[in-house]
């Protein structure tokens, strides 16, 4: 697989650097849900 995923202009956007945010996104998501789900407040864990 070709490390860049496309480019804008001058800026090249690459496949680790979309993994990283979609894994952070998950998590942050993740982390939400379940501090809904035990009780805490969202605003606290995040």
């Amino acid at each position: 697989m070709h490390p860049i995923a496309f480019v804008i202009g001058s800026l090249t956007i690459r496949w680790y650097g979309i993994m990283v945010v979609l894994a952070i996104a998950v998590g942050v998501t993740a982390m939400y849900f379940e501090s809904r789900r035990q009780g805490i407040n969202a605003d606290y864990v995040l």
